[in-house]
């Protein structure tokens, strides 16, 4: 049969289908057998355009079922529609929908474009009375409407579509439009628990959305594009809450009912690909029932868009339809005109480098406007060219505190420049590894962050794509016996060299080469990305990556800022408001911080049976060993100082349970405080210890310097604990089928003058760390060495009083008696300090 001869016969039947529908009857579907087609017809109270991507499947899934034979069986279907009307009730009368009757009020009133001469009349205005017009966008133009604008600028293909209708009426008419708005109507989420995957019925919501895209004479077409995709942005849950105020709410349905409805329909039905198994609509057919002639029209103007995938590639139909007494056909045409211009432009933009850019909705986690947003993407386009930014996310407190001090410091090096070096035994494929390397850039998107202080405050932008810097330096050539000398002038080096910030990425490795078989790998990293837990998985995903074995999908760092945004942060200024009530003065043990060279250090490994009674001591008090590590610097800080109430600096992990595996900067700093009693015994002083820090745990999501200010002073400390309990064993991070891994070693440090770090291994090492000029090695040993002293003292007698230690050896006593009889108060005065008298504060904030 001739395809005319077809197409008349598929329309006669087509229209003796509809008159047989009689929804009141029951009777919503027939379907006509032809040789080589079939036709479908379902009554619109039944089907909405999605229901058809599941008929349709499931329809062809049935056939071939029975035409092989088989039992007909098909996936079930979650939620039904009888459910999900009564689901639709419970949210009309919800108090989170009646809160949304400000913004559509709001939507529907105000000044408008006018396209028809009046309002529309239920009587002469009718689909009998209606004209159509159908246009196709050139198939060279549609590629980049569909993929590459909305690729570029973050959007759906609605967005686009909807952008450059709000452009042309713009230009066409002035002023802003409001347009009625079909969507599928199944929203998900928390808040509806539903599945309406499979579920078939007519779901379809429409609802007014009120789209200006600014002065489209003056500005180009991608801010009109950014300003009404945020417009539509701002429409919570797709817009389903309009229909319930409107139809199911009995109070508010005459509130929206006496506003002046839209003039404008719009509706995108998506994009239809190519035929399944010889099975696929019929472009040129019949596509849905029509209404009755006497039927009113809903708008003066009708949008309605489809994608077509065909063998000669994707076309875009447009059919316009409108009430031939209200709009002119000229004034219709004129506006597709415009229509297809706006589109074309924006596909013209889209082509360009560097084209696109975010919006406010694209980053829930900062609060920036459209300004903003553009000026860090412009900062960050001219420090670092071709890399457009994914992502713009708020600092951790901790992060702020280190930003701020990396930005203040003047010294020639970072503190917070964190190191680690592994030595690697057997062969090695240096490409390989890089490419492992490179590879954890693109998994964890944070290691590619950099951080930019803006006037709207600092923030860490995300780029898509970083390249690591990676260098290569053989010594195999180098004497034997100089080699350690030049590793070590190599490792300074390396650690003295500063991050560009700005930039990034903060993160970079170097691969010594010492033999054939003998290699050393510097990871040098600002402490901005990366806590001390982090580092063991960081290494354990790289050598995983060099062996080819798979890795479990990673947190992402973007989750952990948004549960850390979430945290209660009235209720942790209350807590640490009365955690630090009373205290009188800062605890500071130096006039200042000390010379620019690198800070010093000395070491002190408590002997192992030593380490392992403190560890069972602990145990038996229901203390942890950090606590004890924390009783015996407050001891020491109280006898420096000649105070009783001392507070110090604590590193801790601010870490959600569920994700041990995270990788970033996951810690905070906090103020402990430590009220010494000298009648109570050093267990009740530990006890009392980890029950006030127990209380805190919660809490220790707030920024030190929100702490500072609760507690009335600039500053409260300028000494710092690191408990360090996180595993660095070398044999655990070796593979069978990579390097061995022989010895592994950290090293990072602080901006305070004075930090001591526990570490919890083969046994307890403690290392104080100073800076030159604040104190000489001799006094940092003796502090270790009471340090020691007391915690021997808290394995051998833990009922011994706190009054009663003496942590002083005799040499010291006898020094520190001859200088209080020299000084200006003489004999009655407060013993003097081992270091010099507090002078000026310093900035807060940072440390861990």
């Amino acid at each position: 049969m001739a395809a005319a001869a077809t197409d008349d016969l598929v329309a006669r039947e087509f229209a003796d289908a509809c008159a047989e529908l009689d929804p009141s009857a029951g009777a919503t579907l027939r379907a006509v057998l032809f040789d080589e087609h079939l036709l479908v017809v379902v009554h619109h109270l039944c089907v909405d355009g999605v229901s058809w991507r599941i008929l349709l499947p499931d329809l062809h899934a049935a056939w071939q079922a029975a035409a092989s034979g088989q039992s007909i069986q098909l996936p079930r279907v979650g939620t039904s529609l009888r459910r999900w009307s009564q689901v639709l009730a419970e949210h009309a009368a919800d108090p989170r929908t009646l809160d949304e009757l400000p913004l559509w009020t709001a939507m529907l009133d105000g000044p408008r474009a006018r396209i028809a001469a009046r309002r529309l009349d239920p009587i002469r205005d009718t689909v009998g009375t209606a004209r159509h017009l159908t246009l196709e966008l050139s198939t060279s133009d549609v590629s980049d409407v569909l993929a590459g604008v909305p690729a570029a600028f973050r959007c759906g293909v609605q967005d686009v579509l909807l952008a450059a209708f709000a452009i042309a009426v713009r230009r066409r008419f002035g002023g802003p439009v409001v347009v009625d708005v079909e969507g599928h109507g199944r929203p998900d989420g928390p808040e509806w628990p539903v599945d309406l995957s499979r579920t078939v019925g007519w779901f379809t919501s429409i609802h007014p959305v009120r789209l200006d895209p600014g002065d489209v004479h003056r500005s180009d077409t991608t801010v009109a594009l950014k300003r009404v995709k945020e417009q539509l942005r701002a429409v919570p849950d797709s817009g389903i809450g309009f229909g319930l105020l409107r139809y199911l709410n009995p109070q508010t349905r005459p509130v929206l009912a006496a506003l002046p409805a839209p003039e404008v329909g719009f509706n995108y039905l998506g994009r239809v690909g190519p035929a399944r198994d010889g099975w696929a609509p019929v472009l040129g057919g019949p596509q849905r029932p029509g209404a009755h002639l006497d039927t009113p029209l809903a708008h003066a103007l009708e949008l309605s868009a489809v994608a077509h995938d065909g063998p000669d590639g994707t076309r875009l139909a447009a059919t316009w339809s409108w009430a031939a007494d209200l709009v002119p056909e000229e004034r219709v045409r004129e506006l597709a005109r415009d229509w297809f211009a706006a589109l074309r432009a924006l596909a013209a933009q889209a082509r360009r480098p560097g084209a696109g850019g975010l919006t406010p909705s694209d980053l829930p986690l900062v609060r920036l406007v459209q300004d903003q947003i553009d000026d860090i993407e412009a900062s960050f386009a001219t420090a670092a060219p071709g890399l457009p930014v994914r992502d713009v996310w708020p600092l951790t407190p901790l992060q702020e505190g280190l930003l701020f001090h990396a930005l203040t410091d003047v010294s020639p090096r970072d503190p917070y420049t964190v190191q680690l070096a592994l030595d690697l035994d057997g062969p090695l494929r240096e490409e390989a590894l890089r490419d492992a390397a490179r590879a954890l850039l693109d998994r964890h998107d944070n290691l590619r962050a950099a951080f930019l202080q803006r006037a709207s405050g600092p923030v860490q932008v995300v780029p898509a794509r970083a390249d690591l810097p990676w260098r290569r330096v053989d010594l195999r050539r180098v004497e034997p016996r100089a080699r350690p000398e030049t590793l070590r002038l190599l490792l300074e080096r390396d650690r003295a060299e500063r991050f560009a910030l700005h930039r990034g990425p903060l993160l970079r490795m170097t691969l010594i080469v010492l033999d054939d078989d003998r290699h050393r790998l510097f990871i040098t990293a600002h402490h901005l990305l990366l806590d001390g837990w982090s580092l063991p998985i960081l290494v354990r995903e790289l050598l995983a990556g060099y062996s080819g074995r798979a890795v479990p999908p990673p947190v992402p760092y973007r989750d952990y800022l948004a549960w850390l945004a979430a945290q209660d942060r009235v209720a942790a200024r209350a807590a640490w408001r009365a955690a630090l009530a009373g205290v009188e003065e800062p605890t500071l043990v130096a006039a200042h911080g000390g010379d620019e060279r690198a800070p010093e250090a000395v070491h002190r490994q408590l002997p192992a049976e030593t380490g392992a009674a403190l560890h069972a001591r602990v145990n038996a008090l229901g203390v942890t060993l950090n606590t004890a590590v924390q009783a015996a610097w407050a001891m020491v800080l109280g006898q420096h100082t000649g105070r009783d109430d001392v507070v110090f600096g604590a590193t801790v992990a601010v870490r959600p349970p569920e994700t041990p595996e995270l990788v970033g900067l996951c810690v905070n700093t906090i103020p402990v405080r430590v009220r010494l009693d000298p009648a109570r015994t050093l267990a009740q002083t530990l006890a009392g210890i980890q029950e006030e820090q127990a209380a805190l745990i919660a809490h220790r999501h707030l920024g030190l310097s929100e702490s500072h200010r609760l507690s009335g002073h600039r500053r409260l400390f300028d000494t710092i604990t690191v408990f360090e309990n996180y595993p660095l064993p070398a044999d655990e991070l070796s593979s069978e089928n990579g390097p061995r891994v022989t010895r592994v070693d950290g090293r990072g440090d602080t901006h305070y003058p004075l930090s001591l770090s526990a570490a919890h291994r083969d046994g307890l090492e403690l290392t104080l760390r100073y800076r030159p000029g604040l104190s000489a090695r001799p006094t940092g040993e003796s502090v270790l060495a009471r340090r020691e002293g007391l915690l021997v003292a808290v394995v051998e007698d833990p009922g011994r009083l706190v009054g009663e230690v003496d942590l002083l050896s005799t040499e010291e006593r006898g020094r520190l008696l001859s200088d209080w009889a020299g000084t200006a108060g003489g004999p009655g005065g407060p013993l003097p300090a081992l270091f010099a008298a507090p002078g000026s504060p310093s900035p807060g904030g940072g440390g861990g």
